[in-house]
């Protein structure tokens, strides 16, 4: 297990530190490149079995689960890389936990207040020491948004799933480098271009 050294918290699955998705990312998901069918086919295998949100379904945390099961991508972003981590199922109160900076752009500073309330409760720590984390995660976030180009690695799904990008996703693909061919070879990028 890490721990998050500014705030001496433990940092796992059972705890994850908060991550921003670097503004010059945004649209670099799993969820948001494939076709609806290569992204339900990564889904349904992530979440077969009745799986059930990893934070409030946990019977030892006071938080209730609230609507579908989401899949939530967790990302690492590091020296000019982005490496798809783990696949965790979410419910949708888990899943904006997950996404603070989302929450503030869509809801502003209630929207951020909901999300940091939430994880302080469902990870059963004091609101100061979550908004301490946050604010770490905003921090690193205008760090890696500096990057204008990235590596993206998405093996953690590329051998066991074919990539099927969506048209619209194109261009995306042109602005960053690709760990491997997950979408096809370079040369053959517009013949793997599905609809």
């Amino acid at each position: 297990m890490t721990f998050n050294k500014d705030l001496g918290i433990p940092i796992s699955p059972l705890r994850p530190d908060i991550r921003l998705i670097p503004t010059t990312l945004w649209g670099i998901s799993l969820a948001g490149l494939c076709t609806g069918s290569c992204w339900g086919a990564i889904r349904a295998d992530a979440l077969r079995s009745g799986a059930r949100c990893m934070y409030a379904d946990n019977p030892d945390r006071r938080t209730h689960h609230f609507g579908s099961i989401h899949l939530h991508e967790r990302w690492r972003y590091k020296e000019g890389t982005a490496s798809l981590e783990a696949l965790w199922p979410v419910c949708g109160n888990c899943h904006d936990m997950m996404h603070p900076g989302r929450m503030l752009a869509v809801h502003g500073q209630v929207g951020l207040q909901r999300a940091v309330v939430r994880y302080a409760q469902v990870f059963g720590i004091k609101e100061e020491m979550a908004w301490k984390e946050a604010q770490r995660a905003l921090a690193e976030h205008t760090r890696n948004s500096r990057v204008d180009r990235w590596t993206v690695d998405l093996s953690l799904v590329e051998p066991r799933f074919p990539l099927k990008p969506k048209k619209s996703a194109r261009a995306i693909l042109a602005c960053h480098e690709w760990v491997g061919h997950p979408f096809g070879a370079a040369h053959d990028l517009s013949k793997s271009i599905t609809g």
